[in-house]
């Protein structure tokens, strides 16, 4: 008799006190995203533009007045969840939003200085060059509204950005 062995495998990626809200299911070859966007939003705080808060450091300050930070996406399908939800929810009058991510000379970093391991920005050529003297060169990881991809953005112009805190209570 020919037995065929199921595996599955459950992830939870979002979370808020008590409840999980997402769920990674893999059955054989088949990926299914569950979402709780109410549950979800209980997690992110996305903040539309407002010309009161035109930095980086003001977006972090705002987060951190809530009792969150901006966020931290730590892999795809955090990355994938959170742009469903700005996709679905979301309708900034701004041009995207800042996330957590803050680089100092081609070093990216969490707000929280932990270091980036997982990034989803676009291929670039690196500007930054070691050795040759320069003054510190510092961008900020954003996620653009007009196709919710990463991107990274330089302290002046002062942008037109909203900004996105998350919760960090451990499920």
């Amino acid at each position: 008799m020919w037995h065929k062995r199921l595996s599955i495998r459950i992830t939870a990626f979002v979370c808020t006190r008590s409840k999980m809200t997402g769920l990674n299911v893999i059955l054989g070859f088949v990926t299914f995203i569950l979402i709780d966007t109410a549950s979800a939003k209980s997690k992110y705080r996305i903040v539309d533009y407002s010309p009161r808060v035109s930095s980086w450091e003001q977006a972090r300050a705002q987060c951190r007045r809530l009792g969150m930070d901006l966020v931290k996406i730590e892999n795809f399908r955090e990355d994938r969840a959170l742009k469903s939800l700005l996709a679905t929810e979301c309708s900034s009058t701004g041009d995207g939003w800042f996330i957590g991510g803050r680089s100092e000379n081609g070093v990216w970093k969490w707000a929280d200085n932990s270091r980036m391991i997982f990034q989803n920005f676009p291929p670039v050529l690196r500007s930054y060059r070691p050795g040759v003297p320069s003054s510190v060169v510092v961008n900020y990881a954003v996620i653009f509204k007009e196709d919710n991809q990463w991107g990274y953005i330089a302290p002046r112009p002062p942008p037109r950005m909203g900004y996105i805190c998350e919760d960090k209570i451990a499920c």
